[in-house]
């Protein structure tokens, strides 16, 4: 909802999913339009977990905008063993 009385420009909701020790576990955004004053908005958003997670961040950020931690993304496989599934 844009509690505002202007109009938004569009965004993206960013959702970040990270380990114990801060490494990436997953990752996924959505457009978000841009809103009149007042307007209300719906949406989902999926995001695939690669291993244990202990911190969500969520972030609103303007369309295409590199979002923190992409750059240091793990597969399950080169994660850190305390992060392992199942340990």
């Amino acid at each position: 909802r844009n509690t505002g009385e202007e109009r938004t420009p569009p965004g993206e909701v960013v959702v970040t999913l990270r380990g114990r020790t801060g490494s990436l576990k997953g990752q996924n955004r959505c457009e978000l339009p841009s809103l009149d004053g007042g307007e209300e908005r719906r949406f989902a958003l999926a995001v695939t977990t690669h291993g244990k997670v202990d911190t969500v961040d969520i972030a609103v950020m303007p369309p295409g905008a590199e979002a923190d931690g992409a750059e240091d993304e793990q597969s399950p496989e080169n994660a850190a063993p305390d992060e392992q599934e199942g340990e």
